[in-house]
């Protein structure tokens, strides 16, 4: 399977080892800052990988984003608010929550953006 964002997480973990590999003189320590980026690597590509969401969470986003076109915007940003409120009041949401909800109206400018340049 060939997911989008596992490419992108290893090409950020690709420059990150990269800057470690340049910066860090000793060798003993850099090996061992190398092995736990690779550690970290492979944890977050297990998580995402088995990430899953409820039938209930996917009916929902489907509704909301084929029926309602003006709740695209509305919605995505609210959900950007709340991950933002939340955030700054203290209130601990799952990680899930917090990379979708932040994330959400970043993602709908940036498929606007991709929507207009390719003539939509």
């Amino acid at each position: 399977m060939s997911l989008p964002i596992i490419g992108t997480i290893a090409g950020v973990f690709n420059n990150l080892t990269g800057v470690v590999s340049e910066l860090v003189e000793d060798k003993d320590k850099r090996n061992e800052i190398l092995a736990r980026i690779r550690e970290s690597e492979n944890k977050l590509a297990v998580t995402i990988v088995s990430t899953t969401t409820t039938p209930k969470a996917d009916a929902f986003v489907k509704i909301s984003y084929a029926f309602i076109p003006f709740f695209r915007p509305i919605g995505s940003a609210a959900m950007t608010v709340f991950a933002a409120y939340a955030y700054l009041s203290g209130i601990v949401l799952p990680t899930e929550l917090q990379v979708i909800f932040g994330s959400a109206f970043p993602g709908w400018m940036y498929s606007r953006h991709v929507d207009k340049k390719n003539g939509k």
